[in-house]
This record gives structure tokens, sequence and C-alpha cells, in this order.
């Protein structure tokens, strides 16, 4: 299962749907952190006037999710370093081998390098 998002006009990313899924958590996580910020949530709801809570979440989480998803690979692939359950490994195994077949919109690994040095 794939999933196809634009980004901006003719470029389309495809990623697995489990990939997209975790991407889209990390994009709810970064609108919590960034929407504590006051100056930023007040600017965030100028740009919505009347919009609520939960419908600007979610247009966040719309429209910056395909940013999260070199995160969301980088994220899925370190827990295969991690003491977890041996089926859950083989699962996330299965999603990481079919989601590198998927090559269109797919970002350099020197472009993750910066993100991965976070994880340590």
């Amino acid at each position: 299962m794939t999933r196809r998002s634009k980004t901006s006009p003719g470029k389309q990313i495809h990623c697995h749907v489990q990939i997209r899924e975790v991407a889209r958590e990390a994009a709810a996580e970064l609108y919590e952190t960034l929407m504590g910020d006051n100056l930023m949530y007040d600017s965030w709801r100028k740009q919505h006037p009347g919009t609520s809570d939960n419908r600007l979440r979610q247009l966040f989480v719309d429209r910056n999710w395909p940013r999260c998803i070199p995160f969301a690979r980088a994220t899925l692939a370190r827990l295969l370093t991690t003491p977890i359950d041996e089926k859950v490994k083989e699962s996330i195994m299965e999603v990481l081998v079919k989601d590198a077949s998927l090559v269109r919109g797919r970002v350099q690994q020197q472009d993750l390098m910066p993100m991965l040095k976070g994880l340590n």
C-alpha cells in the first residue's frame, strides 16, 4: 500500500501507508511543540480566521506531514536496533523494504544525516 502526496506543483512523494501514519503523528507532535509558542499560534490562527483549534491542527498536519517522511523512515529504522518483539521487527522491516521500492520524491541519504545525529 502506498500514498502519494503533492508537496509542491509537479512533485510527488510516495511512501508506504504505515510510513505515512508515522509521518502524520510526527507532524501532529510538531504542531503541539510549535504552537506552544503563542506568537506562532497567533500567526497560524490569523492565517485561518474562524477555524476551530482541532481544524487548525488538522490543516497543519495535512500541510506538513510530507516533510516528516524522512523522520518517519529514520524512526522506524532506528526501532530495529532496539529490544522489541521479533514479530514487530519483522513487520517494521517489511514496511521499510516495501517503502524502499518507492523512489519518487525520496531524499538523499546525506539529507538525513543531520536528523539522525539528533537521535543519539
